[in-house]
This record gives C-alpha cells, sequence and structure tokens, in this order.
C-alpha cells in the first residue's frame, strides 16, 4: 500500500489499534498497579509504547511517500497524543497525574503539565461560589441561582443603578462582623460602569444607613472598619466604547478562575454602546444586540457558576420583546424585571414587574434617601387583570399553627359556578399530617390533599417541602366571590444552634387556581388538575392574578443552646442513675 501511494490508508487503522491497545491493556495494567510498583510499570508502560513508535517511524523510512501521504505528525508524535488521551487524562485524578509528573516517568512527554493546569483550572470553575440566596427577598424569592441572567429595564428616574448598589451593598457585606449579625452575602462582585452612573459615595451611604440599623451601638469607628473591608469585595470596570467592553469579557475569565469568591456580575447597561457598534457591525435590532453581547459574555464565563445582571433603558428593546428562557446557560435572559410607575388609586407609585418562563408578579416600591424600599403589597400574576385580593395570616401559637387564607374576587365577569384550588407550598422546617386532614375532611372542615408521602418525625434538616392541594366553592355576595379556609400546620424538630434562640420558617404565598362554568377568552392558560379531592378525572383550572398584603409568612422557631450539651448531658447522668437507683429500693 505504500508502494502505491496509499499510505492514508494505514493511518486510520493504525491509530485505532494503538488507542485500542491503551484503554484494553495497558491502561487496566497500570490502573491496577496505582498502590503496587505503579512507577515501575508506568515506566515499562510507556518505553514500550515508545519502542512501537520507533518500528513504525521505520516503516516510514522504507518510503518517503508514506510520510507525505500520512502525515509526518502521527508517526512521529501521535503515539505520545495516544499515550496522553487515553491513559494521563484517565488516570487516577489529579493524584496520580502529579506522581506521574514529577517522577517525570514519559520520557520527554511535555503535554503532562498542560494536563495538570487543566485539571487545576476546571476544578477552579466548577468549585461551589458564595451564594446570592436573600439577595432580594422581595424580587427573587428562591434566588437568584447560579448561571442566572437578570435584566432589568425603566425609564430614567425608576431606580435602575440604585437598584443595582442595593445588590452590591447586599452582596459585598459580611454574614456576621465580630458579634454582630449583618446577614450580608459575603460574595465578590465585578461591576461594569458603561454608562458611568456608579456613584461610590452614594454607594458608602447605603451601607452605612444598613449598618446603623444592624449594630445594636452604632460606632462610627466600627462601620468605617466593616466598610473598608466590604469594599474589598468590589470590582469596578469603567467602560470607555465597544471594545473596551469587549477585552473586558476576554478578561473576565482569567479573573473569575483567580478568584472563587465572584459570584455576581453587574452590567450598567448594556446598550451604552449600540449605535457605535450598529454603524460598525451593522446589528439593527435591538434585542438581537442584547442576545448578541450576552453570547460574547457567555464565551469568556460559560463555565463558572456566577450570575448576570444588566440594565437598559425601556425604549432599548424591540416591539415583541424577549422571552425569559427556564435554562440557565448565562446565554439567555431567564428573568425581567421592568420599573415603571403608575397611577394606582389616584397616586402615582413605583412598580416592578417580575417576569420568568413561568410566573409573573408586581412589587411596589418607593425611591428614598435610604436606598429602595420595598412594600408588602404584592400582586401575583398580571397586573392589568388583577380583581382578587387574597389575605393570609397564621393564627395560635407554639409548635401547632393554622394558616388562615381568606380570598375576595370582585371584578369575575361572567364566571359562574366556581370552585378554587390552592396550591400551598410547605417548607422542610413546616409540616402536615396527613392524618390529621383525613379526619378533617372527613367532618368537611377542611378540604386538602396531600399526594407525597409525610414523615411527620422527620427533623427539619433532613426533611424536604411538600406540596398540599386545598379545594373550597366560591361564594357569591354582593357580587363578590370569596372563599374563607384554614390549613393546620406543624413545626418540625429544629437542631439546637451556638447561643440558643430562634430559627425562621418562611411561608411563600400559594398558587391560586379557578374552575367557573364560563369563563373569559382572555385569561391564562389552563393547568390540568384533579376535578375533585378524591376524583381520578382531571379539569382544566386557571391560574388566578391577585393583590396580597403580606408576601411572606414567618414563624420563629426556639431551638437549644448546643453551648449547653455539656451540661444537659451530666444532668441527665444523674438523673437517670438516681432514677434507677430508686427504682431498685422498691
Amino acid at each position: 500500500m505504500v508502494l502505491h501511494k496509499r499510505g492514508v490508508r494505514n493511518c486510520t487503522p493504525v491509530s485505532k489499534k494503538l488507542s485500542l491497545h491503551l484503554e484494553t491493556k495497558v491502561r487496566e495494567d497500570v490502573l491496577r498497579s496505582e498502590n503496587n510498583n505503579f512507577l515501575q510499570i508506568l515506566n515499562q508502560a510507556c518505553s514500550d509504547h515508545q519502542s512501537s513508535g520507533g518500528m513504525i517511524r521505520d516503516v516510514r523510512d522504507a518510503r518517503g511517500e508514506f510520510a507525505e501521504m500520512c502525515a509526518l505528525e502521527f508517526c512521529m508524535s501521535t503515539g505520545f497524543l495516544e499515550y496522553r488521551k487515553e491513559f494521563v487524562k484517565f488516570a487516577g485524578g489529579m493524584e496520580t497525574r502529579s506522581k506521574v509528573c514529577k517522577e517525570g516517568l514519559l520520557g520527554g512527554f511535555q503535554n503532562c503539565q498542560v494536563t495538570l493546569v487543566e485539571d487545576k483550572l476546571l476544578q477552579r470553575r466548577l468549585q461551589k461560589r458564595p451564594s446570592l440566596q436573600g439577595l432580594d427577598a422581595h424580587l427573587f424569592p428562591n434566588g437568584p441561582k447560579p448561571r442566572e441572567v437578570i435584566e432589568i429595564t425603566g425609564e430614567a428616574g425608576t431606580g435602575k443603578t440604585l437598584l443595582l448598589l442595593e445588590f452590591i451593598k447586599k452582596s459585598i457585606l459580611p454574614i456576621r462582623y465580630n458579634e454582630f449579625q449583618i446577614d450580608g452575602l459575603e460574595a465578590e462582585v465585578v461591576y461594569m460602569n458603561c454608562d458611568h452612573h456608579f456613584n461610590i459615595f452614594k454607594l458608602v451611604s447605603l451601607m452605612e444607613d444598613y449598618l446603623s440599623r444592624c449594630l445594636l451601638t452604632p460606632d462610627s469607628d466600627l462601620i468605617e472598619e466593616i466598610i473598608s473591608t466590604s469594599l474589598k469585595r468590589l470590582t469596578v470596570f469603567n467602560i470607555f466604547d465597544s471594545e473596551t467592553m469587549m477585552t473586558t469579557f476576554h478578561l473576565l475569565s482569567n479573573l473569575l478562575c483567580m478568584n472563587s469568591n465572584i459570584s455576581l456580575i453587574l452590567i450598567d447597561s448594556i446598550s451604552a454602546y449600540y449605535w457605535q457598534d450598529a454603524m460598525i457591525r451593522g446589528i439593527r435590532k435591538m434585542d438581537l444586540y442584547v442576545l448578541t453581547v450576552l453570547k460574547l459574555l457567555h464565551k469568556s464565563i460559560k463555565d463558572f457558576q456566577v450570575t448576570v445582571i444588566f440594565t437598559r433603558p425601556q425604549y432599548f428593546q424591540s416591539k415583541s420583546g424577549v422571552e425569559c428562557s427556564p435554562v440557565y446557560d448565562l446565554c439567555k435572559i431567564n428573568t425581567s424585571i421592568h420599573l415603571q410607575q403608575r397611577i394606582r388609586d389616584d397616586t402615582k407609585c413605583n412598580i416592578a414587574e417580575v417576569r420568568t418562563c413561568s410566573a409573573m408578579m408586581v412589587v411596589f416600591y418607593e425611591i428614598l434617601q435610604n436606598g429602595v424600599v420595598w412594600s408588602n403589597l404584592i400582586i401575583k400574576g398580571d397586573v392589568s387583570n388583577y380583581g382578587a385580593k387574597l389575605q393570609w395570616s397564621i393564627n395560635a401559637q407554639g409548635f401547632h399553627r393554622e394558616i388562615q387564607y381568606n380570598l375576595e374576587i370582585s371584578d369575575y365577569g361572567t364566571r359562574h359556578e366556581c370552585s378554587m384550588l390552592a396550591k400551598q407550598v410547605i417548607p422542610h422546617s413546616l409540616y402536615v399530617n396527613k392524618d390529621q386532614l383525613e379526619d378533617l375532611r372527613r367532618l368537611k372542615k377542611v378540604t386538602a390533599v396531600v399526594n407525597d408521602f409525610v414523615d411527620t418525625e422527620m427533623p427539619e434538616d433532613v426533611s424536604v417541602p411538600h406540596d398540599v392541594y386545598l379545594f373550597s366553592i366560591l361564594n357569591e355576595t354582593d357580587n363578590i366571590l370569596t372563599s374563607n379556609i384554614y390549613l393546620p400546620i406543624h413545626v418540625r424538630y429544629h437542631s439546637p444552634q451556638p447561643g440558643g434562640g430562634f430559627q425562621s420558617a418562611i411561608l411563600s404565598p400559594p398558587e391560586i387556581y379557578v374552575i367557573c362554568t364560563q369563563f373569559p377568552m382572555n385569561y391564562s392558560t389552563g393547568s390540568q388538575f384533579p376535578c375533585f379531592h378524591d376524583s381520578t378525572q382531571l379539569c382544566e383550572y386557571h391560574q388566578l392574578p391577585y393583590e396580597i398584603d403580606e408576601n411572606l409568612l414567618e414563624i420563629l422557631v426556639p431551638v437549644g443552646n448546643s453551648d449547653h450539651f455539656n451540661t444537659v448531658v451530666l444532668i441527665t447522668y444523674f438523673v437517670t442513675i438516681a432514677g434507677v437507683q430508686e427504682l431498685d429500693v422498691y
């Protein structure tokens, strides 16, 4: 075949044979010897591999055509490349690879150190970063999540940049400083200052006001010390043109590799250089431009567990807008926050519409001297369609409570003979008793169903949330549909903590669904749920947007003081001994 200039046909079979031999024979032998003559067997395997490469080279030298047809690179170095691919990158992780490289047993195999560097970079990319859970409970009840992309839009004066400063404040402040509980996130932030609206003095003012309320005895020196330490977690890039932005994107990869505490990247604003880029690159559609910039950013940070938040003006979007994606891949928008001013009850107010791929809510807020102040008034669903209001509260005391729901629907149009289904998520710190619900259902007091298994004896730290479905008939009174129901809940055992005190059990608002004999055509799409609590037949319910006064309900749970562990053990021991001796007397 070489004489007939068909040497290229020899390349693929030889490469496959090498790979098969390394995979089925050499690799297995070396891995089995990892704890027994590992270095000796590895060295011998490498030597044999080099010898086989030399034999192939001799065949090549017999006719020059082979080198020309097969590519000299294969015969001279592909043997080492195959060895690296089949063994070095496979064998047993960092410790084995470090042993191989330190002993220099690969006879000039230069790619070994490259493999170790790749491993270290991969570890840095995948390692866990500080969580952003609790960045803002009003906007992100369960987030933001790693690799999530969030956009903030709004007219000038609605507080876009101020909201970013609030995020920075919460992120960079410590969780705890000495004996003071600060409740920050202790995460590092990268801020790309494209519009040059960033004001360090405003940020310090917000931090001073927050710390003065956190500290029991405000001390100016202590506040200055905390702020000085916290600001070290903030990196600000001043961006002056599109090229600077792209260069900064490129540098982010190295920055994130070197610093595993960076969890949040802020861009204010992403559209700052649209007109400049439109002239050069010809991208006219505004939404397409935003997605293009996100894709360029994605190339640098796609392997990192960070969250991206960017701003853009209200006018900077196409008529169709951008749909939110359910996939967190740092490439598409997952959450959209639209800040705007509305007239409500003849009063001008600020609202934030928060949209995801599956839900939408409206939060009212005010812009004050000390920052953004959120209202407890929350609207679940589209602000333009709400005609329902939910009032809920927690009754009773101790470890056994009740959630009381009062729903009113005033603008119900042509709906008749309506029923309601409320889906309430019970957090892992609470539980419902299925036997108790069965008794209440039999007595026709509460109609609630739990599909999941609920272990009532499980402690809080190993429990999981579960869903409860409450069914109720909507009664009509004075053109208002109403429903009053309650749900008994119980507090799980919480593990003791240093210093004792209390832990919080947080309840999020329920999802409300209704089913009626007649329904407006412009209402939400339907969801399938059982027609009745004991029915196997599914009916189409429609999710009801509603207004709620209290977004979250909190139960304070007393917990034990783990500092008293030894004392409690000693007292228990002596009491037990005394009790046993007393029993022996009788």
